[in-house]
Order: C-alpha cells, then structure tokens, then sequence
C-alpha cells in the first residue's frame, strides 16, 4: 500500500513522463494514430483527476484513476517499443495486468 503522497508522486511522474512522451513522438513524426490514442488517454487521465470530488487526497481514489492510468501505460507501449531499438535509453514499457 502506497501513502498518499507516493500515490500523488507517481500520477504526477506519469504524466510528467507521458508529455515527454508525446513530444517525443511528435518529433519522430511516425507514430500518428498512436500518439492521437496518447494524447487521448493523457487526456482523460487528466479529466478523470480534475474530476475527483476531492482533491486533498488522489490516492483515496484511486479505483476512479486507475483505468486512465492504465490507458497511458497501454497506449504509451507501443511508442517505447518502437523508440527502444534507436534509443536503449528508452525503459521497457510494462503494463500493469487488467483485473
């Protein structure tokens, strides 16, 4: 069990990491439908956040994030796995198993 702030972090680091992302892949100018469908799960992540009926405390909902957190993860994957070959710097991307 993460607290509350370690919760708050990683959101954060995600989208953090999924604008990178983005800018990344709009650079390479090769990954058109998978960047539309990043772009669109940053988004809802970012409604489904700004939506929480409270704000003090992301991880007390975390059951309401943790489908648009798994979205980018899914749509993010298929962009890391193409840079990775370039680019060793680049993490495997792993999504977290559906339950």
């Amino acid at each position: 069990t993460a607290g509350s702030d370690a919760v708050e972090k990683a959101v954060l680091d995600l989208q953090t990491a999924t604008d990178n992302l983005i800018a990344v892949a709009a650079a390479e100018n090769q990954f058109g439908p998978q960047l539309a469908e990043l772009e669109k799960a940053s988004t809802s992540l970012d409604a489904t956040i700004e939506g929480l009926p409270s704000q003090d405390s992301v991880s007390a909902n975390l059951g309401e994030i943790m489908p648009s957190v798994t979205a980018v993860e899914q749509a993010a994957k298929p962009i890391m796995d193409s840079l990775r070959p370039g680019c060793p710097s680049v993490p495997p991307a792993v999504t977290p198993p559906t339950s």
